[in-house]
């Protein structure tokens, strides 16, 4: 909240917005997949544009929608990775997606909350990081 400049909506309203948009299209992940072949390549790319140019203008409607290409990178993931795997792996796969999940999200919300005070662009060039690297090793799998 403290990154957005107040325009039309509030950070709030636009935190919602974000958690509504990611909800949403975590529900629409098949469609999608079927309709986008090279899912997480494309939607990491968008998230890394909005990011940066949600950075860059600090306008909160890029923050929403920004929830909306991140929130089925996770779920297709997820099911590519159990149809690849032999199914004795399944709940080892499973467990450690989750607790790398929830481990890089506190390690990240942590380390943006130290360095928002001191440089907004440090702060999110964090999670741009981590979505380059989900786009670089989407490539290469």
């Amino acid at each position: 909240g403290s990154t957005m400049k107040e325009t039309n909506i509030n950070s709030f309203i636009s935190y919602t917005l974000f958690w509504l948009t990611f909800t949403i299209s975590r529900f629409l992940v098949n469609n999608l997949s079927s309709l986008i072949e090279n899912l997480v390549r494309i939607n990491s790319l968008i998230l890394l544009f909005l990011v940066t140019i949600f950075v860059l203008t600090k306008n909160p409607i890029l923050f929403s929608l920004s929830g909306f290409f991140f929130g089925p990178i996770f779920p297709y993931v997820q099911s590519k990775g159990i149809k690849s795997i032999n199914g004795i792996y399944v709940p080892l796969f499973n467990g450690s997606t989750y607790a790398f999940t929830s481990l890089g999200g506190n390690i990240v919300s942590t380390l943006m909350g130290l360095t928002l005070d001191k440089s907004a662009p440090l702060s999110w060039s964090i999670p741009a990081i981590i979505i380059f690297t989900i786009y670089s090793i989407s490539k290469k799998l």
